[in-house]
């Protein structure tokens, strides 16, 4: 009888590690995860409205938010995959050509203007074609701690110059020239 018990307590005891143990140790959601691999932290700021704000930059805005690609008129692509299953909520992961040098990704929720409802990843130091994991601020309002819903995402970027030159490592010259022979003596030669 008492081992029936100590292997009810023990199946007990387990059962309710499987089912608490993974919660305890999920981390929770916050604006400032950062993107994946490259760890990039975002800050957060403000939507000030209007088209992309790229000081400079060129920029492009994907809305809606679904899987998609952009081409330039150079051929330059940038590429977005949504992933909506993720415990937090909505993530992305893009990727560019190498002919695209992204500078900032501005990632709107949908929080409203004048609230810090977008999370900015500056990417100017790490020079890369492509990262994963990036998402919108937290929403305060949601009971669930999860991401705002993906408003529109904002590229700011510039183009990585690539210049080739074929050089002909060979030449050749051709002088032209000639010898004239004249006398500056008498012109008469007398031998003895």
């Amino acid at each position: 009888m008492k081992r029936l018990k100590f292997l009810q307590t023990t199946t007990l005891v387990l059962f309710l590690i499987g089912q608490f143990g993974t919660a305890l140790n999920a981390q929770p959601c916050a604006s400032t995860d950062p993107s994946s691999p490259l760890g990039i932290v975002p800050t957060q700021e403000s939507f000030p409205g209007g088209p992309p704000q790229c000081n400079g930059l060129a920029g492009y805005r994907f809305d809606p938010v679904t899987d998609q690609t952009y081409t330039d008129i150079y051929g330059n692509s940038i590429t977005i995959t949504v992933d909506n299953t993720g415990p937090c909520g909505p993530v992305f992961t893009w990727s560019s050509s190498s002919g695209i040098v992204v500078d900032l990704i501005k990632v709107k929720g949908g929080g409203g203007q004048n609230v810090d409802d977008v999370n900015v990843y500056d990417y100017s130091g790490n020079p890369t074609t492509t990262d994963g994991n990036l998402h919108s601020p937290l929403n305060p309002n949601n009971p669930n701690n999860v991401y705002y819903g993906l408003s529109h995402i904002d590229f700011c970027y510039h183009y990585r110059l690539s210049v080739a030159k074929t050089a002909d490592a060979e030449f050749t010259r051709t002088y032209e020239w000639s010898v004239e022979k004249t006398c500056l003596g008498p012109s008469t030669l007398t031998l003895a």
